[in-house]
């Protein structure tokens, strides 16, 4: 019993204040007109935290992915203290929206690179176009992810680096996923289970008199529900 909790007290942590550290990235989501989980189902999917040795001083650094607020570096200056080093760094902020960090050197120059995955943005590909960094030293990077082929914008959730074929050199695994099937997202009918329903099915059921009473009641049926079909988009 003791020995458990020395084990425990051993593993305790101890809160930094963003004070102390610097580090004040905040993920901050607020939904409005065009970006909402009605729209796009993974819109509350959070992003994530790539953690390395990134300027080779020794010390851990920090990258967070954000989704409504832009990527954010920070350099490690030793006694639990960070310095944001954004927009010196060469780190795109282009209003995209980020979903994961993964942490490899690519180009084996023993210089970690940083892989950015993003999302959403259905009719601006742009904007879900992951972002490869390629760390030319002195804390600075350079992005080139079409230049190596990982200009992806098929939305990916996350990605992993792994030597898959061993040949030495790295591979890239991407979650990705089709267009975001949000209850009032324009995708809705292409990518749910409302797509083996014949159109013109749903077209009818709309137009029948089951659809208008629902609609001059007010009532709001469950989104799997089958009177939901009334409120699809056209």
């Amino acid at each position: 019993m003791f020995q458990y909790l020395d084990r425990m007290l051993l593993l305790s942590f101890s809160l930094v204040a963003p004070e102390k550290s610097g580090v004040i990235f905040n993920n901050t989501l607020k939904d409005n007109k065009t970006e909402n989980i009605l729209l796009y189902s993974n819109f509350y999917g959070g992003a994530g935290v790539g953690v390395g040795d990134f300027n080779q001083d020794g010390l851990e650094d920090i990258f967070f992915a954000g989704n409504q607020v832009s990527d954010q570096l920070y350099f490690n200056k030793g006694d639990f203290h960070f310095e944001n080093v954004t927009s010196s760094s060469g780190i795109i902020q282009d209003n995209g929206w980020s979903t994961g960090v993964a942490v490899a050197d690519i180009n084996a120059d023993g210089l970690l690179d940083i892989y950015v995955t993003r999302e959403l943005f259905d009719h601006k590909p742009d904007l879900r176009t992951n972002l490869l960094y390629i760390n030319k030293g002195n804390g600075h990077f350079k992005e080139m992810g079409a230049q190596y082929g990982l200009a992806d914008d098929s939305r990916t959730r996350h990605a992993s680096f792994l030597d898959y074929d061993k040949d030495g050199l790295l591979d890239l695994f991407l979650l990705t996923q089709p267009p975001n099937p949000g209850s009032y997202s324009s995708f809705f009918l292409e990518q749910s289970y409302y797509k083996t329903v014949p159109l013109k099915i749903i077209q009818k059921y709309r137009e029948s008199e089951i659809c208008r009473s629902k609609r001059l009641s007010g009532n709001r049926p469950h989104r799997f529900s089958k009177w939901n079909l009334c409120s699809r988009p056209q």
